[in-house]
């Protein structure tokens, strides 16, 4: 995708380049032009090495915007990376969790804007619910590769909406689950969930209600919901087992996840010699996280976390 952006003649199909003066112009990119561009693979490399640039104080932190609508909430992030150059990005997200219901809308919906931070010329202006969902499922992957057992049997997603689908694409990269349990408190997303994503990862994919019994038989469990207050406890998960945390955050500490006492597993050395930072969450009472997460927590609209059991 970066060498796209470099790029002034390799422009994607139905992609408008806009012209300012003699000055080139940014690349307008569609939703379906960002998921052409942009794979889970090169999604999750990038994160992964975002978050370690951060943990190791080679990015500086992000700035955060948030303003509160009636029925919703906007969020402005922006940030500073080189890589090989230095850029800008600042993503515009809006998060209105009732839109499917009452409008049959996303409930995330919004641009992201690029520029190169030399001069600060623009260099695209994109969709950014592609963006958002790959970004939120890569944060699961990297959690997934340094957190969870290299030979999980069993993994869980619980939320079978727009995010459910990549958060199962990101985590199928890093670990190879022989069945999966899906969960939702509407059946019907979760039956559609389980009948599409089996037949595109030829994976049994099973639809389940009593979510303590799943929970305790899954090895990585995903959750990815609007959940106000937590509904997974830490009595439900099985020792050795990983529970990584995506939410479109209604509320300052809410989580699905509910608090924990400080337990070092050899997941958390593993992390630790790969130089991914661990610090004390107190959103789960001193469980130590990737430095991944660290990132992830300040992120208004989907804010996430790993934890190894």
């Amino acid at each position: 995708m970066k060498s796209t952006l470099a790029s002034n003649t390799a422009l994607p199909a139905g992609a408008t380049r806009a012209r300012a003066g003699a000055a080139a112009g940014a690349l307008l990119l569609s939703c379906s032009d960002v998921e052409r561009l942009l794979t889970p693979d090169e999604c999750i490399s990038a994160v992964e090495d975002t978050f370690r640039q951060h943990a190791l104080g080679k990015a500086p932190a992000p700035g955060i915007l948030g303003l509160h609508a009636e029925d919703g909430s906007f969020h402005i992030k922006a940030a500073l990376l080189t890589l090989g150059e230095p850029y800008f990005a600042a993503k515009a997200n809006a998060n209105f969790p009732h839109n499917g219901a009452r409008h049959g809308l996303p409930t995330i919906q919004g641009i992201v804007v690029l520029c190169e931070a030399v001069t600060g010329q623009p260099l695209a202006v994109m969709d950014s619910m592609a963006i958002t969902a790959l970004r939120t499922a890569a944060a699961t992957a990297v959690a997934a590769k340094y957190l969870a057992r290299k030979n999980c049997r069993t993994a869980l997603i619980c939320g079978c909406g727009g995010q459910g689908p990549a958060q199962l694409r990101a985590l199928l990269r890093v670990r190879g689950p022989e069945r999966i349990y899906a969960c939702d408190q509407d059946a019907e997303k979760a039956r559609a969930f389980a009948a599409a994503l089996g037949a595109e990862t030829g994976l049994p994919i099973t639809t389940v209600s009593d979510l303590p019994r799943a929970v305790a038989e899954s090895d990585i469990v995903v959750t990815c919901t609007t959940a106000r207050h937590y509904f997974i406890t830490r009595e439900m998960v099985r020792r050795a087992a990983t529970c990584t945390r995506n939410w479109a955050r209604s509320s300052p500490g809410s989580s699905p996840c509910a608090r924990a006492r400080k337990k070092r597993s050899f997941s958390i050395r593993a992390a630790r010699r790969c130089r991914m930072l661990q610090r004390r969450s107190p959103s789960t009472g001193g469980r130590f996280e990737t430095a991944g997460a660290r990132a992830f927590h300040s992120m208004p609209d989907f804010h996430g976390g790993c934890h190894a059991f």
